[in-house]
């Protein structure tokens, strides 16, 4: 499919998650085009009643509220489909090597979720599980070798690359990454840092993410705009505010380049993504 197509009405815009606060009345708007939508409107993803555990639409998703029930239930759907590759027993996770071997889960596993087999099985996908918050890695099943990728890996058409993207931008509890890896015969190898967050502060986080062809990424760039006041039950809040925009990573001239659209396509308050 391809994602910038201009058929869609910008309402495609009711993908941007909003994070309903218990003490919030279901009115928080979005703005998108001179267009606004009440969150009452966008059941389908309002963090009260779906889990999201990635930045891409539809994938690895729940029909309830909680991200670390949701990250139990679809391992138990994965352990059904591959069972030979993954085992549990008494807390332990181990997953089987390519050679045979198992590799066993640092920690007794117990904060390890394992979600799916990716390029041909070579690579397992894992969810780490914190108080608050929560990261990703990768197992190479051909080395045997954990990797910490932060971010959800959405693998390029050909499985020859991935973007490891995930965001944060609201509470912060979770990194805010969108990199770009290799994979090599011998593992994996960054080739694209695409947030600079020296302060530990991220300006910016990805959503909506999707390969076009091998070489290009498509996705909302989310970048914080300031923050604005107002009163609910005689209270004065204070929301962050979120501008959204069009952007693209691609591969040109034997380097990653990002462009963003300078055009502001929507704004929303209390994301969480």
């Amino acid at each position: 499919m391809e994602y910038w197509d201009r058929s869609k009405p910008e309402r495609e815009l009711h993908h941007l998650r909003l994070k309903i606060l218990s003490y919030l009345p279901l009115t928080i708007l979005l703005s998108a085009s001179g267009a606004t939508y009440a969150a009452d409107e966008l059941v389908e993803h309002d963090f009260s009643k779906t889990s999201y555990l990635t930045q891409v639409y539809g994938k690895l998703e729940c029909s309830f509220p909680n991200m670390h029930l949701c990250a139990q239930e679809l391992e138990i759907a994965f352990q059904k489909s591959h069972g030979d590759l993954m085992h549990r027993d008494d807390n332990n996770l181990r997953i089987k090597l390519k050679d045979g071997a198992f590799f066993t889960a640092p920690y007794s596993g117990k904060t390890y979720q394992v979600l799916e087999a990716q390029a041909n099985d070579r690579f397992i996908v894992i969810r780490e599980q914190f108080s608050e918050g929560n990261t990703w890695h990768l197992l190479d099943r051909s080395t045997g070798k954990l990797e910490k990728i932060e971010g959800y890996p959405l693998f390029s058409p050909d499985m020859t690359k991935f973007v490891s993207a995930a965001t944060d931008m609201e509470a912060g509890f979770s990194p805010t990454v969108f990199d770009v890896y290799a994979v090599t015969a011998n593992g994996i190898a960054r080739q694209y840092k695409g947030i600079a967050d020296p302060n530990g502060i991220a300006t910016w986080g990805g959503t909506g993410v999707n390969w076009i062809g091998n070489s290009k990424i498509a996705f909302f760039q989310i970048s914080f705009d300031g923050s604005k006041e107002k009163v609910v039950g005689g209270v004065t809040m204070t929301d962050s505010v979120f501008n959204v925009r069009r952007a693209t990573l691609e591969f040109v001239k034997d380097k990653w380049q990002l462009h963003v659209d300078e055009h502001v396509i929507g704004t929303a308050a209390n994301v969480i993504w």
